[in-house]
């Protein structure tokens, strides 16, 4: 190879490097709730409601706040972060000569599933368990008074 074509090839390498370093590897995480239905922040902005995907560039070992809200449970507040599984292209990549694709080395997990849990009420049944008729409400409200004069 003549010295033009290897410079060439040494700056065809560089910034390919660049490039890759400057816009990240992307990884994507599956949010799923149960029940499903859930709407999905992540970091202050909605991404979109379960079950849904949630890709980013972040580097290794980012951590994202996650919020999920469904009307009757209660909201969830979690984190995720980008140390789930080993990015094979950005380590290969990283070893072989783009030292910055180390950044990216760690993906998120393939998946993650949250448990939502119902609202309580003052009774500590949940929301959804709520009397089924006017006449049900009434009997939980006798008074006691009201009850020893009818014995």
């Amino acid at each position: 190879m003549n010295k033009m074509s290897t410079e060439k090839l040494a700056l065809v390498i560089a910034l390919t490097g660049f490039a890759l370093a400057s816009t990240g590897c992307p990884s994507t995480v599956r949010i799923n709730s149960d029940p499903p239905g859930a709407s999905v922040t992540v970091n202050g902005q909605h991404v979109g409601t379960t079950p849904t995907a949630y890709t980013d560039t972040a580097i290794v070992f980012s951590t994202r706040h996650v919020q999920l809200d469904l009307e009757g449970y209660q909201t969830l507040h979690t984190t995720i972060s980008r140390s789930g599984s080993i990015n094979v292209g950005a380590a290969l990549g990283g070893f072989f000569c783009l030292w910055p694709l180390w950044l990216w080395a760690m993906d998120y997990p393939d998946h993650v599933n949250f448990q939502l849990q119902p609202i309580r009420t003052m009774h500590g049944k949940a929301e959804e368990e709520e009397p089924d008729s006017e006449e049900d409400e009434q009997a939980e409200q006798i008074p006691i008074a009201a009850l020893k004069a009818g014995s």
